[in-house]
C-alpha cells in the first residue's frame, strides 16, 4: 500500500515554506522556501512616486489621487496565488496526498482562492497562525494537534460503535 504524503504549506504574505513530516516521527523538515521580492522592495520602486492628478469641476484646482490598492498589499496577494498556482501543478503531478495550510487569516483566504477544486479537496486541515519564522524544531508544538488529530479519527469505512 502507498504512504500518504502531506505537504505542510506554512505562508504569509511575504514567505512560504513547504515543510514535510518525516514517517513515524513527529520531526519536520523544510523543503522548499522562499520569499517575496515586493515586501522587501520600498514602496517607491513598485510604483510612481507621485499619485495621479484630478481637476476639480469648477475651477482650477487640482487632488492628488489615492491609489485603489496599495502596492505592497497588491504585491503579497500576487505572491500568494503564485503559490497556490504551483501547488495546483504539484497536485496534478503527483507530488502529495494530502496538504495542511498554516497562514495568518488574511493570507490564507488568498491561499485558497488560488487553489483549483482538486487540490482544495486535498486540504486536510487549515492552521491561522503565522509560523513562517518558527524554526523546524518547534514546529511539532504548534503542528501537533493536527497530526495528532489524524491518528484519532476513525479509518474510512470503519463500523460505527452504536
Amino acid at each position: 500500500m502507498k504512504k500518504q504524503r502531506t505537504l505542510f504549506i506554512i505562508a504569509d504574505g511575504g514567505h512560504v515554506r513547504f515543510v514535510e513530516k518525516r514517517i513515524g516521527e513527529m520531526v519536520f523538515d523544510t523543503v522548499k522556501e522562499f520569499d517575496s521580492p515586493v515586501v522587501h522592495e520600498p514602496a517607491r520602486h513598485l510604483g510612481s512616486d507621485r499619485p495621479g492628478r484630478s481637476r476639480e469641476s469648477i475651477g482650477l484646482a487640482r487632488h492628488a489621487v489615492q491609489p485603489r490598492h496599495d502596492l505592497h498589499t497588491a504585491g503579497k496577494i500576487d505572491f500568494l496565488r503564485g503559490i497556490g498556482g504551483e501547488l495546483n501543478a504539484a497536485h496534478r503531478r503527483g507530488e502529495f496526498d494530502h496538504l495542511v495550510l498554516v497562514a495568518p487569516a488574511k493570507a490564507l483566504g488568498h491561499l485558497l482562492e488560488a487553489l483549483d477544486d482538486a487540490t482544495e479537496a486535498s486540504v486536510t486541515a487549515r492552521l491561522r497562525k503565522d509560523l513562517t519564522r518558527v524554526p523546524d524544531g518547534q514546529l511539532p508544538g504548534h503542528l501537533s494537534d493536527i497530526v495528532h488529530g489524524w491518528r484519532a479519527q476513525r479509518p474510512v469505512g470503519a463500523a460505527s460503535s452504536r
